[in-house]
């Protein structure tokens, strides 16, 4: 330990003779590349003490040093390796909206777009998802007779999505997550990563037969990978927290409208077959903007997400898959430290794995299926409990609408508290607030999530965060008076 302490103090005097008045953000930087991964981990908490102490840095400075370290990739980082329990992904809610979209296929006509569109809704996001070919664009380029063909392509990939397209989105995030160390960057995948990432067992060889993955499979996962590259979209509204001049996150994010692909893939290889096409067995890819400019820097947003998410049977499981899904990215918006139970109504969760109960349907049967994914996600550790906030409804004359009016409390795993504590931001202590306390007090009580309150109060999920953070000292007049009467 002394050893290593010291080598510390070595590399930090290196740094500052070779650096100078750069600053902790260059100094991260150099660190980055100085270390070798394998030291990383181990240097990284003492390489902030002991340059705090070699270079006389104040506080305020280490802080955006540790920050750096952490987004350089020196810094501790959640498992993100093949066998994992746990993947990270994107934790911003136009992620979740596109993942939700492509899962539930709620791809339509929508205007005069001759392409399949998504409308885009989840908490402050506001935009559509679309399956447009590269090179549409500018539609007016294109001839007529080819726009039809690419446009009949298109609505028969439409009706191709499904849950393993939302797997093979969530793979693909978490892979170039554990690779890129800056949004511009490049990774590299295999087919055969992204189904050893679903947990599918491939087929052993042996008596001349060849082992691995099937033919079905890999096609499965090809196709996927076609449709996410087709995958076009247009935020109209979107959150982003930038830098100020000294590199710090400001409090208050910005609107801003932006258009990418969600990922694109330039390369491609593998072998070629007899008919002369490509057997794609590896390619290169990296995010669009949309969702690159999340993953580093102090407006970074992950979440940590169940590897269950995608070993869940598509087609057996697939309320377990969607619940996964859905809950990661609910951890990510009442992260903060300390993260605890989040209740839901019974409808809600219906709705997100797309089940609308009726009469006609057995909804003793629904119920049973929602009540037994709970006990999976328990069992799976994807949760690490379940309970109704009331009593259980007996099935007696009239339940179905008491049941549908009942509440459900869902705690979250260990895995993901510890994750969301270790990224708390070190901020000093704020004067207690007072609105913030009432807003958050009367939520709870209510049993209603981030999201459900701020739809009550006509508000982003992130405006609404922000207040009960204690970060709005005021808000607008016509906020305040939906404010108390709701309170």
């Amino acid at each position: 330990m002394e050893q290593r302490r010291k080598r510390a103090q070595d590399i930090a005097r290196a740094v500052r003779e070779a650096l100078g008045p750069g600053g902790p953000r260059d100094l991260a930087r150099i660190l980055a590349k100085t270390l070798q991964p394998e030291e990383a981990r181990d240097l990284a908490q003492e390489l902030v003490g002991a340059l705090a102490e070699t270079l006389n840095f104040h506080d305020g400075a280490v802080g955006v040093l540790e920050e750096l370290l952490r987004d350089l990739g020196t810094g501790p980082r959640p498992p993100t390796n093949l066998e994992a329990r746990h993947f990270v992904v994107p934790g911003p809610s136009h992620y979740h909206a596109v993942r939700e979209a492509m899962a539930l296929n709620t791809f339509q006509q929508v205007g005069e777009s001759p392409w399949p569109t998504a409308v885009l809704g989840q908490g402050a996001a506001r935009g559509v998802a679309q399956l447009r070919p590269a090179g549409t664009e500018e539609q007016a380029l294109v001839a007529p007779e080819e726009l039809e063909c690419l446009r009949e392509m298109m609505w028969k990939q439409r009706e191709e999505l499904s849950d393993i397209d939302a797997d093979v989105l969530d793979a693909l995030s978490a892979l170039w997550i554990s690779n890129a160390r800056s949004p511009k960057d490049d990774a590299v995948a295999a087919v055969d990563d992204l189904l050893s990432m679903r947990r599918l067992q491939p087929k052993l060889g042996g008596n001349g037969c060849r082992g691995g993955y099937r033919p079905h499979q890999r096609a499965e996962v090809l196709r996927a990978l076609c449709h996410i590259q087709n995958l076009w979209i247009q935020m109209v509204e979107l959150e982003v927290y930038e830098v100020d001049s000294r590199g710090r996150r400001r409090t208050k994010p910005t609107r801003h409208a932006i258009q990418s692909r969600a990922f694109v893939i330039t390369d491609r290889m593998g072998q070629i077959r007899l008919d002369g096409l490509l057997d794609v067995q590896k390619f290169v890819f990296r995010p669009g903007k949309v969702f690159a400019m999340f993953l580093f820097g102090p407006g970074r947003q992950i979440a940590l997400l169940a590897a269950k998410a995608l070993a869940y049977d598509p087609h057996r499981q697939s309320w377990e898959k969607r619940l996964t899904r859905f809950l990661s990215w609910q951890w990510r918006c009442d992260g903060g430290g300390q993260i605890q139970g989040v209740t839901f109504s019974i409808p809600a969760l219906l709705e997100v794995v797309g089940e609308r109960p009726d009469e006609e349907k057995r909804p003793g049967r629904i119920r049973d299926h929602l009540e037994k994914a709970f006990e999976t996600l328990e069992q799976d550790k994807v949760i690490s409990d379940w309970a109704y906030v009331e009593e259980e409804v007996e099935r007696a004359k009239g339940w179905v609408q008491r049941w549908l009016g009942q509440q459900v409390r869902l705690d979250p795993p260990k895995e993901a508290q510890e994750l969301y504590r270790s990224l708390e931001r070190k901020t000093a202590p704020r004067t207690p607030n007072l609105l913030a306390e009432q807003v958050r007090q009367r939520r709870k009580a209510l049993g209603l999530s981030q999201a459900e309150a701020a739809s009550q109060l006509g508000i982003s999920q992130g405006y609404l965060s922000q207040v009960e953070c204690g970060h709005m000292e005021t808000v607008s007049q016509k906020l305040s008076d939906r404010l108390k009467d709701w309170l």
